[in-house]
């Protein structure tokens, strides 16, 4: 089990990267444990919502959040040049999603990506993340808490597809306050161990399996010289602090 950090200021961060690919983002032991295609090495309590966590054609970790929506990360769409600004109804390029990808899974469900209904990748504002529309949606889909931040006393989970691994479980991390000089405006820090792939992954509460975050990257990197930077620190960004709940009613989606 590892420490969770959310940032409880909006003072400005120091020192931690931005990059869609930074790469080392285990800290300390690893605790990813691949997810047995049975789900029996995971808690009951999150089995139901395994078919919802998708395989994004592109290389990252997806969310069905019910009738026929997706979230992810807006950087999972790296074709398209990001300056910023909210993009509405954009192309999915042939995107597609496989759901419950267990390593040896037989005959896994697969969506298609109708449309890109929003995307944003937007550093000053901490905002990184697309709204899919998708074809033959699993039936399962993931409740998002869209009022509530995260408490110190709550304990968080993260289910991903790292580094071309089938579907795994980062086990637990607990809230922690820290310094606001140490953290990014507005984001959910922590060190849940993810890898390039779990961008785009629900952040859920390990009580109720609702999703309260979305992991982005870590600070993890390859150097220059050929070594690499080991991560301290992860991090997300809170769902409340998104513009996706009014972007949803306004394309229809029923709350």
């Amino acid at each position: 089990m590892k420490i969770l950090f959310i940032i409880l200021s909006i003072s400005l961060a120091c020192g931690i990267s931005t990059q869609a690919h930074s790469f080392f983002r285990i800290i300390g032991e690893n605790d990813l444990v691949l997810v047995k295609d049975d789900l029996s090495n995971i808690p009951r309590r999150f089995k139901s919502l395994m078919p919802a966590i998708g395989n994004l054609s592109s290389g990252c970790t997806i969310t069905h959040i019910g009738q026929g929506y997706a979230l992810t990360a807006g950087h999972c769409f790296w074709q398209t040049f990001f300056d910023g600004d909210l993009k509405l109804n954009q192309p999915c390029i042939d995107e597609t999603i496989t759901w419950k990808q267990t390593a040896d899974g037989a005959n896994p469900r697969i969506s298609k990506c109708v449309e890109v209904i929003a995307m944003q990748k937007n550093d000053d504002l901490d905002l990184d993340f697309a709204i899919m529309k998708i074809s033959n949606p699993p039936k399962e889909f993931i409740v998002v808490d869209w009022y509530n931040k995260p408490r110190t006393s709550q304990w968080f989970t993260i289910f991903s597809y790292p580094n071309e691994a089938p579907l795994s479980w980062s086990q637990y991390c607990r809230l922690k306050k820290v310094r606001p000089i140490d953290n990014r405006p507005n984001s959910i820090h922590h060190v849940c161990d993810t890898e390039v792939g779990s961008s785009g992954a629900a952040i859920l509460n390990a009580q109720n399996g609702h999703m309260v975050g979305m992991h982005l990257s870590g600070d993890g990197e390859f150097n220059s010289d050929g070594t690499r930077t080991e991560a301290i620190v992860n991090f997300g960004q809170y769902i409340t602090f998104t513009p996706i709940k009014k972007i949803l009613l306004d394309n229809g989606f029923v709350f």
